[in-house]
């Protein structure tokens, strides 16, 4: 892959994406020549609405994709200390609290998305809690 990060077929990607815009906004232009000049435009004008709403939404989510990249990304790490993901701590680490809070709401009936939004933690984790044996605490 290019250093731009691009790959090979982006280029012919972007050409055959190119050539259908202009094939549509030209065939929508030929039928509302009939009604002027004005009428033309007007046919014209969805189809470059959408072609630009489109890549307005490729950019959005590509800048988010970026950015979330870079958080996710630490700028310097230790080579003796290896990388551990945030879900794969073992469960024995997890707060009595939250374990608590956890199968409580999953008692009084809610779901593991529910569980996971109101306690803003990842449904993996709930997963893992509800999954594991209930730890006797003193």
């Amino acid at each position: 892959m290019p250093a731009d990060g691009t790959s090979p077929h982006h280029h012919l990607a972007r050409w055959c994406l190119g050539a259908g815009i202009v094939a549509t906004i030209s065939a929508n232009l030929a039928h509302g020549l009939g009604h002027g000049p004005i009428g033309a435009l007007v046919s014209a004008w969805p189809a470059q609405a959408l072609a630009g709403s489109f890549e307005l939404l490729m950019t959005l989510i590509r800048t988010g994709h970026r950015a979330s990249a870079a958080r996710s990304h630490p700028t310097s790490t230790s080579p003796l200390v290896p990388m551990m993901e945030h879900d794969a701590l073992p469960a024995l680490t997890e707060a009595p609290g939250l374990e608590q809070a956890v199968r409580a709401r999953r008692n009084a009936g809610h779901s593991q998305r529910a569980i996971a939004r109101e306690l803003n933690i990842d449904r993996r984790k709930v997963k893992r809690i509800i999954d594991q044996p209930a730890l006797a605490h003193p």
